[in-house]
C-alpha cells in the first residue's frame, strides 16, 4: 500500500492572540489606552476558577483574541488583531512597562509547512515593543529514513 505524503505549503490554521501582563496590571487601563475590551483579564492575586481547580493569579493579563475561525494566513491575523486596537503611539508607549507580546499558535497537519511575516508587519511589532511568540502544533506522522 502506497501513503500520499504532501510536502511544503501554508500551515492548517492559525490562532491570535495580543497578551500583556505584569504585576501592578489594571485591565482597564489597557482597555482604555487601546479602545478595546478584552477577551480574558484579570489582576494580581484575583482567584481565577475552572471547572476542575482554582487558583490565585501570581501576575495580572489583559489578553485580546482573534476569534475568527477561517483560513487567513498568520500575517492577516496579526493585521486584523492590530487594527481592533487604538494605534496611538503614546497609548503604546504607556504600555511598554507590561510584558507585551502577539501569541500565535500554529497547526499543521504534514511536515514542511511555513509562514512569513513582512517586514512591514515586523517593523509594526516593533514600533508597539511587542514581541511575537509561536507555539507550533504538529498531528504529522514522520517517516524515518530505513537506512539509519
Amino acid at each position: 500500500m502506497n501513503d500520499i505524503i504532501s510536502v511544503g505549503g501554508e500551515v492548517e490554521r492559525v490562532k491570535v492572540s495580543l497578551r500583556f501582563s505584569g504585576d501592578d496590571l489594571d485591565p482597564d487601563f489597557i482597555s482604555n489606552l487601546l479602545g478595546c475590551q478584552p477577551t480574558k483579564s484579570y489582576r494580581k492575586g484575583d482567584v481565577l476558577s475552572s471547572k476542575r481547580s482554582s487558583r490565585i493569579a501570581h501576575t495580572g493579563l489583559w489578553s485580546l483574541r482573534d476569534v475568527e475561525e477561517d483560513t487567513s494566513t498568520l500575517e492577516m491575523k496579526v493585521r486584523r488583531l492590530l487594527n481592533r486596537v487604538s494605534a496611538d503611539s503614546a497609548a503604546w508607549n504607556s504600555l511598554s512597562r507590561f510584558q507585551g507580546n502577539i501569541v500565535c499558535g500554529v497547526f499543521i497537519e504534514d511536515w514542511n509547512r511555513g509562514f512569513s511575516l513582512s517586514s512591514e508587519l515586523m517593523q509594526n511589532l516593533v514600533e508597539r515593543k511587542l514581541t511575537i511568540d509561536f507555539d507550533i502544533y504538529c498531528n504529522a506522522i514522520f517517516l524515518g529514513d530505513d537506512d539509519e
